[in-house]
């Protein structure tokens, strides 16, 4: 807000005032500068891994119209249900409301919206157009990509070795983090569109690769790092699969487990088998090759989650050796340094069980070795092509180990790459205009607020269940709320304020937004001074 200063009439300096209309004169003739009113990008946007318009989709929850923000939503991420549980939601790092008290909780109005639109999802594309693309993998890639694919009239089939559809969702995520209800009804949705979905076959067995591209015009490869890696040292045949622990859990299941028991892994995985052990009654260690502070960024909820729940942690140590010994086994570790241990700092611990946990890999015996690198499939992040025709590449398959939603991303990249490649077009990756920073905010207009908590179990709840959700969602009117707290950085959100303040009335107010009358604007700029927002930018009418 501009600064308010207090005069005696007397002390003003005689100036000249207008006391007849200027219609007949035009004004703008007279300015060096002038107001342009254009939306830029909000710091939460540019982190956000989906680039979803957040400011925009916020707006319309504030003022009540659930059915726009949605679909404002689901422009750049098909599955808000469910990154709004389990992103790690860097976009509420770089919230400009951090600044000033405390970050918006984007990823709970998220979640808000994705559950409020769930079952009005499915809507089939309005024209077909007689193009066909196979999808291998139904996990969060592929079906990103089936969602965006489809919704351009294309015909979609995703082949998947499972029995069900999912992935990674389906069969190592916790029912307490994720509800099978949710996943099941994205899937469902995605039916209800046309996405067609050949679940227990494999691509490479069942049905050969070159065949997919026979039948295709174009072929998506999506099937994500689910090739599990064992341990390789003396005795590791006495450790079990912390993946096929979770899968039987996720199968409704309850394995024994009890007494002291170790997990080894080098992820996100590991930290979840031993929070899914505590469940089950064990006491839990974490046996984890890097030190605490490389734990990526979007494993850290989880790992403060399980340290809540009293799960211990062995940081900066591998196994080299397991045996058996009086019913328990003897788990030799070392200190490790660069992923190998160091001779000399072997110790023994024991335990009544031992899990393995670590990310998996990417299977790609099955693809032409041109486009195989490393282990991973080779294809350009910015295009998802391969250098094989009509052959694109997303997710895992491409990233490795990866949070939700850039894995979201890149199966939504990939959706438009092989849409303008079935149209004939080029694929042009999108970008944005410029970030407005805390700088251009004008907080006098934002009463402090605090920042409405996300409602999660107590810890003694939590570990005493295996079903029931951890973090409860909000309310219509605690989402409404905490909507209310965005600060709507560099979106024009019709708050009125250049409007009211236009000494000339040149700001006019066409279909519900501000518009600059130039042809009477003198560019005096307190339009810009008190547009909230920084959406509104004096720039040079002319050189002298």
């Amino acid at each position: 807000m501009a600064k308010k200063y207090d005069f005696k009439a007397s002390e003003l300096p005689i100036s000249p005032i207008t006391l007849t209309t200027t219609l007949e004169n035009p004004t703008g003739g007279w300015r060096s500068y002038k107001p342009v009113i254009k939306n830029k990008s909000a710091p939460c946007t540019m982190t956000c891994p989906t680039k979803v318009l957040i400011p925009h989709f916020i707006d319309s929850l504030v003022k009540g119209d659930l059915d726009m923000a949605a679909n404002l939503l689901h422009r750049n991420n098909p599955f808000p249900s469910i990154t709004g549980r389990l992103c790690h939601a860097p976009c509420e790092l770089s919230c400009n409301r951090g600044k000033y008290d405390e970050p918006v909780s984007i990823k709970q109005l998220e979640r808000f919206v994705g559950d409020y639109y769930l079952d009005k999802k499915g809507k089939p594309p309005r024209r077909e157009t007689g193009k066909r693309v196979a999808i291998i993998g139904g996990g969060l890639a592929g079906l990103s990509a089936a969602y965006y694919l489809r919704s351009k009239g294309h015909e979609v089939v995703v082949y998947d070795r499972n029995p069900e559809v999912g992935g990674y969702l389906r069969y190592a995520v916790p029912e307490y983090r994720l509800p099978l209800a949710i996943l099941e009804a994205e899937v469902a949705a995605l039916e209800k569109m046309g996405v067609k979905f050949i679940t227990g076959v494999e691509v490479g067995k069942d049905v050969p690769f070159e065949e997919l591209r026979t039948k295709y015009d174009a072929v998506l490869v999506a099937h994500g790092s689910s090739a599990e890696v064992k341990p390789d040292f003396p005795g590791a045949d006495l450790l079990k699969s912390g993946r096929e622990l979770l899968k039987e859990v996720r199968a409704g299941k309850r394995p024994e487990a009890s007494g002291r028991v170790a997990v080894v892994g080098d992820g996100g995985t590991a930290f979840e088998v031993a929070r899914v052990l505590k469940r089950l009654g064990a006491d839990p260690f974490v046996i984890y090759p890097s030190g605490k502070i490389t734990v990526p960024f979007h494993e850290r909820q989880l790992l403060t989650m399980a340290e809540e729940e009293g799960i211990k942690f062995f940081f900066g140590e591998i196994p080299v050796k397991a045996q058996k010994m009086d019913g328990m086994i003897e788990l030799t570790v070392a200190e490790a340094e660069d992923g190998e241990p160091v001779a000399g700092t072997e110790h023994g611990m024991t335990f009544n069980g031992v899990f393995y946990a670590y990310e998996g890999r990417v299977e790609t015996s099955f693809l032409p070795d041109e486009i195989v690198e490393g282990g991973y499939v080779k294809a350009s992040r910015k295009d998802a092509k391969t250098s094989v025709e009509g052959v694109f590449a997303a997710g895992e398959a491409v990233l490795g180990p990866s949070p939700v939603a850039n894995i979201v991303y890149s199966g939504r990249v990939a959706a438009a790459s092989i849409d303008a490649y079935l149209k004939g077009r080029t694929y042009t990756p999108e970008t944005f205009p410029e970030v407005v920073g805390y700088d251009r905010i004008i907080t006098d207009y934002f009463p402090p607020a605090p920042r409405v908590p996300e409602l999660k179990l107590s810890v003694e709840e939590r570990v005493r269940s295996l079903t029931r959700e951890e973090v409860i969602g909000y309310t219509q009117e605690l989402a409404m709320k905490e909507a209310e707290r965005c600060f709507s950085c560099g979106f024009c959100n019709a708050c009125g304020n250049c409007y009211v303040f236009c000494p000339d009335y040149t700001i006019k107010w066409v279909h519900g937004r501000p518009k600059v009358d130039y042809e009477y604007c003198k560019g005096c700029g307190i339009c810009s001074e008190e547009c909230p927002r920084g959406v509104i930018d004096m720039v040079r009418e002319r050189e002298f």
